[in-house]
């Protein structure tokens, strides 16, 4: 079954990133990172993704992704096929 892929490389001051896979599961569970870091790539049947900022690159199932909007917070429903805008993206609470 194919999975939905996400790679995202930070480009500027801290961007926060949250991301749930299926049945709620954390993959990465809310956390900052600025330039340099290193965020692994998730693979999942569907993800749920927001991010704090749009200082981030985004490829989405091997493309690049643009970001579009300023400083705002971007929700995001990633499945193999397609990448929707989400209204209420998770929260990354324990």
């Amino acid at each position: 079954m194919p999975k939905a892929t996400l790679a995202l490389v930070p480009t500027g001051t801290a961007v926060w990133v949250c991301v749930e896979g299926p049945g709620k599961t954390l993959l990465i569970p809310g956390q900052e990172f600025i330039a340099g870091d290193k965020i692994k790539t998730i693979s999942a049947k569907k993800l749920w993704v927001v991010l704090g900022n749009h200082n981030v690159t985004a490829t989405i199932n091997g493309k690049p992704y643009p970001l579009t909007g300023a400083g705002s917070e971007v929700g995001l429903v990633i499945t193999p096929t397609a990448v929707k805008t989400d209204p209420s993206p998770p929260k990354c609470t324990l």
